[in-house]
Formats: structure tokens, sequence, C-alpha cells
């Protein structure tokens, strides 16, 4: 009997023991882990082509969270964002620093924040003129989507049962599109709509913008669940980012890279020496 009795706290012990290991493990691995994001979602991720660098709020919120832990950052440039969803769902990326939650996304993603809000946007063939309000304006029209991208759940669950549209590989595939008439409309976030250095669509005079203001969700970070690294970064970033949200640093960082798009300058972000 007292040999069975022990038994529980004998197996308890190992198993702590274990999970010890395993921790210290997963530990000693995580030493660099690798972000990316959309390509061109300012302020929150893009690819800088004058330096060849993936800059932006996201990546340094996660940055700074991660470099409290001597944990360092391996960026990569995203060119497709279907195929970049299916490399986070399989741990092939460790960090996602720009997208919206859904119920789909949260099957293999574990979510951070959110640490900034976005309105959908509408783009239009002007030659349409048209007052977009809702989607009720945009029925019987023939639009578009990014494969792989979300308006959330409430949006896309409209789009799919009220909306004619197609989904392409690229945004800017869409753009081309809708400029050449092939379009009427297309779907996007206002962030990656509104800042692009490959076309300026507040200029552009093939193209009107609208905002849905009913449809608005929040931008997260998201780490894999099958990153080896998933419970380490979970918990580093799910407890710096609220601390960030809290502080203001969020925000500030928010608008300091909105305001360093475009300039080409290579300036250190607010708090850090350059």
């Amino acid at each position: 009997m007292p040999m069975r009795s022990g038994w529980p706290a004998a197996l308890l012990i190992t198993l702590l023991m274990t999970c010890v290991k395993l921790t210290n493990a997963a530990d000693a691995t995580c030493k660099e882990v690798i972000l990316t994001g959309p390509e061109s979602y300012v302020p929150f991720v893009w690819f800088r082509k004058s330096d060849e660098q993936v800059l932006g709020a996201g990546v340094e919120i996660a940055r700074r969270a991660l470099a409290e832990h001597n944990i360092s950052l391996k960026t990569e440039r995203t060119f497709a964002w279907n195929r970049t969803l299916a490399r986070a769902r399989a741990g092939e990326i460790d960090i996602l620093v720009a997208l919206y939650k859904t119920d789909e996304r949260e099957k293999t993603m574990e979510f951070i924040g959110p640490y900034a809000n976005e309105r959908t946007l509408v783009l239009t063939r002007a030659a349409l003129d048209l007052d977009v309000r809702s989607l009720d304006d945009l029925k019987g029209l023939y639009g578009g989507a990014a494969q792989g991208d979300s308006r959330g759940d409430a949006l896309e669950a409209d789009m799919r049962s009220e909306l004619n549209l197609i989904r392409a590989p690229h945004v800017r595939l869409l753009f081309a599109m809708l400029i050449a008439g092939r379009l009427d409309y297309m779907l996007l976030g206002e962030s990656a709509g509104l800042y692009r250095d490959d076309i300026d669509v507040r200029a552009h005079p093939a193209m009107q913008r609208h905002i849905l203001p009913e449809f608005e969700e929040g931008v997260y970070l998201a780490v894999s669940k099958r990153s080896a690294c998933a419970a380490i970064l979970s918990q580093i970033l799910g407890g710096a980012v609220p601390r960030m949200i809290e502080d203001g640093t969020t925000k500030q960082l928010l608008e300091y890279y909105t305001q360093l798009f475009g300039s080409g300058q290579k300036k250190s972000a607010p708090g850090h020496d350059p």
C-alpha cells in the first residue's frame, strides 16, 4: 500500500521535472525567431525597398518585447499573403505582426492585442461615380479582394452571401484590374490602401475612395501554435503588448511609422538610440 500511495506524488514530480526540462530546452533554442507580415501595410509593417528592410510599428513592438528576453528577430519579406499565412500555420513563421483575428485563424494562431483598429476601405472605378455607404451599394457590381485577406468574420460572411467578387493573389493585381475597368470595386484595409509606394489611391484619377464605418476590426500580433517557441512567445508578448498599449508606446510607434513612411530616412524608432 505505501508504494501504491506514493505513485501519484512520484509521478507528479516526474512530470514537473519533464516540464522544466522542456521549457529550458525551448528557451535555449528560441534565441532567434522569424517574423513577418503583409508586404505593404503601413504603419503596422511594410517592406522598404530603399534599404530592403521590413519595418513598422508591429515589428518594433515585437522587437522591444523580445529584446528584454535576449530573443532576436529575423524578418522576412512577404510576397503572397496567402502563402505567408500557410507557412505560419505550419510553424515555419513564428510571429505575424499585423492581421485580423478570425475564428478560423484562432485554430492555428495565438492572438495578442489588438494594438490598433482599422476600418475597411472600398475603392471603386471613378467612372461609376458611386456613393458607397454600405454593402448594399455594392450589390450587382463585380468586385475583388486579396487571397488570404480577411475583413473580419462579420464582413466576410456578408461578402460571401451578398457580393459578387473574386479573390486575387496580390493587391497589386486588383489595382491593375480596377484601373483597367475589369473590376467595379475592391475591398481592403484602410491602411493597406492609403499608404502605398506602388500607387497613390488618394490622387489616382481612376479611383474613388469610400469607408465602411460599421466594419472596424482590431489589428493583432499572432504567434503560430506550431512554432517551436509558441509557449514562450505567447507568454512574453501577452505580457508586454498590454503594457505598451497602457503606457502609450503603441500609439507613439503607430504615429512615428506613419510619418516615417515614404520619407526614405533611416531614423531610430522613438525611445531607441540611433
